[in-house]
């Protein structure tokens, strides 16, 4: 795993445009958005997140039917879980940190399918200008 995609948005102000960083919510329908069907197939899978930090919580997308949707909450079965700080998969997603090191590292953690772990760049793509 690599990176996978992080959007910004710019808001107008009176000293000119501000980048502003997406809510963790934001950032993981972020990544259904930007979901690439045609690298999924006939992929059927739940991926759990479980954020601590800041901006702790439980987010989770379903893959099915050439289709990903984002979900607040635990999911009842997951494929894949991954647990990691909300500044760590920020980073990763905004391609400050390579999501590889960070697993050899410690950084996050993940239970389940290893395989749908090397995937996800391939399935929702890099951070902008990677």
């Amino acid at each position: 795993m690599k990176r996978i995609p992080y959007i910004k948005y710019q808001i107008p102000n009176a000293k000119g445009v501000q980048n502003m960083a997406l809510s963790m919510q934001e950032l993981f329908n972020g990544m259904a958005a930007t979901f690439k069907a045609q690298a999924a197939g006939n992929l059927r899978a739940t991926i759990q997140f479980v954020i601590t930090g800041e901006e702790a919580g439980a987010h989770h997308l379903v893959i099915e039917n050439g289709t990903c949707t984002y979900h607040a909450g635990q999911a009842a079965s997951p494929t894949l879980t991954i647990t990691t700080p909300d500044t760590v998969w920020r980073d990763i997603a905004d391609g400050k940190l390579d999501g590889a090191k960070a697993l050899m590292t410690g950084k996050f953690k993940v239970a389940g399918d290893m395989g749908l772990l090397m995937r996800l760049t391939s399935l929702f793509g890099s951070a902008p200008g990677r």
